[in-house]
């Protein structure tokens, strides 16, 4: 591993240790794999994440992509996907080292077929461990609420409902009549544009909604392949412990730069790299 190669594992782990919450900084894939067309969208529709920063006292933000096929419907972070085109660019250039993404996104891609049944991609602090796994449909038993509003201009009526460890408050429009929303949302007679958990921790709002014709594609990442529970276990243990994570699970080095050592770097253990309590956990799904 060469120095500068070196020096962008040891960034990116302090990178994706500055925020303290689910979303964070995953490292990019930074040579293209190849691709597998699902389907055909007929509709895309831009929203606009935002969730609480329990360490910082602020709300980041993500901007989400929905696409919405006949078979499957697809969500993924169109900020990260702008900042990994970028490096691939400047990897296919020759460049030896690449930039972090700076700013905290949601690290999941999402796959839900029109039967419900779905596969998330989930990206990590290190461009080895890419998880994926399968789900049953998710079920919501949504209540139907009198209050109405507008978002974007089109009228909506409130839902409620829970989900996985968390309240929900939807605002869908039966005039626009697709059953879907962002993140797994569904199941209401009409479009979900707006969805907030009632802490205000995580909140989607559509602001964009385009009719046309885009390919849903799944990147044939090297993935481990596991179970939602397996995934829900790595990516906790991350947060506890990012340097356990780090070097036994993506099998990296840690290094920082040392005038005295031989080289200009020394590897640092875990005694130096832990702080107990420093990593903020608070996933979308608790349960």
């Amino acid at each position: 591993m060469n120095v500068l190669k070196i020096f962008f594992v040891f960034s990116c782990f302090f990178a994706a240790s500055a925020l303290f919450a689910q979303p964070y900084y995953p490292s990019v894939q930074s040579v293209k794999p190849k691709e597998v067309v699902l389907d055909t969208a007929y509709l895309q529709i831009r929203y606009k994440m935002s969730f609480w920063d329990e360490r910082r006292k602020e709300r980041c933000e993500d901007d989400r992509v929905v696409k919405i096929g006949g078979t499957f419907r697809s969500d993924h972070s169109l900020r990260f996907s702008m900042h990994e085109d970028s490096c691939r660019k400047m990897v296919a250039e020759g460049a030896d080292a690449i930039p972090n993404i700076r700013e905290a996104v949601y690290p999941e891609e999402l796959y839900i077929r029109k039967d419900g049944m779905s596969f998330t991609v989930c990206r990590t602090m290190s461009d080895r461990v890419v998880l994926r796994y399968e789900e049953e449909p998710a079920e919501f038993s949504w209540q139907l609420l009198p209050e109405t509003g507008e978002v974007m201009g089109y009228p909506c009526q409130k839902a409620r409902t829970g989900f996985k460890g968390r309240v929900y408050e939807a605002w869908y429009c039966s005039a626009l009549p697709v059953d879907a929303g962002p993140y797994k949302f569904g199941g209401l007679p009409g479009l979900i544009l707006k969805a907030a958990d009632t802490a205000g921790d995580y909140v989607w709002e559509a602001v964009g909604i385009e009719k046309g014709t885009w390919p849903i594609v799944e990147e044939k990442f090297v993935v481990q392949e596991c179970t939602r529970e397996q995934a829900r276990k790595i990516i906790a243990g991350m947060f506890s412990n990012p340097y356990h994570f780090m070097v036994h699970v993506a099998g990296l080095r840690m290094m920082v730069p040392d005038k005295s050592a031989p080289r200009g770097w020394r590897e640092v253990d875990e005694r130096e790299m832990r702080v107990k309590g420093f990593y903020y956990y608070d996933p979308i799904e608790r349960e």
